[in-house]
């Protein structure tokens, strides 16, 4: 790594911290999802910070969960020389400045981890959208995903199809109604026998993992959280798929 590279490393590191899965519980939730036609389960590394990550083997899936901890103007000294022009302007639409900061974190964060993957100045990598708008690197050697809320961002990086998704959780008053629009029936039955913070915890749960899928599939929005179901609780698993995406155990899934 050249000098200016470790510099660029270390601006972010200061702007960025990376968030470890005991602090991230009581506040976030994050899941991902892997399409993984192999036996067992896939090897997840939590990484202490994006430029540790390198080409993932076959098995394994490489994870980075992050919180801006500095001011706009700090971070985006940091960020910009990692972004292409389409992501800083994407990060200036946003009107908050916290939404900014999370914007920048994850799009630089996700930058540094390709970079260091593939061995290349991460502002050169060509990073383009699918047909469905998920973002993507010519080749299909090599996939990630990004998910930001406002205080956090989580990268996923791995040889196959991924998605990640992080929320805040917070208590919705219309919680119910927000489950009747979106989620499966089976979900919308497990909610209705839980009760407070459990419910809560079931609720981010379904709409973490059911976000992450769609993002791994590539469909997005058009494909439905109600049209697949999960497990409420324990290993995260499908119980039911949409039609075309195989079966329940072509997916495995895991929630920080």
């Amino acid at each position: 790594m050249d000098n200016e590279m470790q510099d660029v490393n270390c601006a972010f590191s200061r702007a960025v911290a990376t968030i470890s899965v005991p602090r991230l519980e009581g506040e976030c939730m994050a899941a991902w999802a892997l399409d993984y036609m192999r036996p067992g389960r896939p090897r997840v590394e939590l990484l202490g910070s994006p430029a540790q990550a390198r080409m993932p083997d076959e098995d394994q899936l490489m994870v980075w969960l992050g919180a801006p901890g500095s001011d706009l103007g700090e971070l985006r000294a940091a960020a910009i020389p990692l972004l292409d022009p389409e992501e800083q302007a994407t990060a200036a639409r946003l009107r908050n400045p916290a939404d900014q900061r999370t914007s920048l974190a994850a799009h630089a964060g996700v930058r540094l981890m390709l970079g260091a993957a593939m061995d290349v100045p991460p502002r050169s990598i060509p990073i383009h959208r699918g047909q469905h708008g998920k973002p993507l690197i010519e080749g299909g050697s090599l996939h990630f995903s990004l998910a930001h809320v406002r205080g956090a961002v989580a990268v996923a990086l791995a040889r196959r199809p991924v998605g990640i998704d992080i929320e805040r959780k917070a208590a919705l008053p219309d919680m119910a109604a927000v489950a009747a629009a979106a989620f499966a029936p089976e979900a919308q039955r497990a909610l209705e026998a839980a009760q407070g913070e459990a419910r809560t915890e079931m609720f981010y749960r379904f709409w973490t993992l059911g976000e992450a899928f769609v993002k791994a599939t590539g469909l997005g929005v058009l494909q439905g959280l109600n049209s697949f179901a999960f497990t409420s609780e324990g290993e995260p698993c499908l119980t039911r798929v949409t039609p075309g995406w195989g079966s329940p155990e072509r997916w495995r899934f895991g929630v920080c």
